[in-house]
């Protein structure tokens, strides 16, 4: 245990921490979820609703995602506009 928070540390000391992917940290998360079995139905029932909260994040984020692309795109053609100029 210490050497591995040793490692951490020395990571982020050195800024050596890779950055992510959100969608990677999503499907992380939902592997987590889909693996825990409830014991009751209240567990079933917050399960549930944990599993309906990481597809909207999905959703949303696919859409904010080519929202951002629209713009980079949108962006790339007023600068190739603005050198001509």
């Amino acid at each position: 245990m210490k050497t591995f928070l040793n490692q951490i540390s020395k990571n982020f000391l050195l800024n050596e921490m890779k950055a992510r992917n959100p969608r990677a940290y999503l499907q992380s998360l939902q592997d987590v979820v889909e693996q825990i079995r409830p014991s009751s139905k209240k567990d079933s029932n917050r399960l549930q609703l944990a599993k309906e909260h990481i597809s909207s994040l999905k959703r949303q984020f696919r859409k904010l995602q080519e929202q951002v692309n629209t713009l980079e795109e949108q962006l790339k053609v007023l600068e190739e506009n603005k050198g001509k100029k």
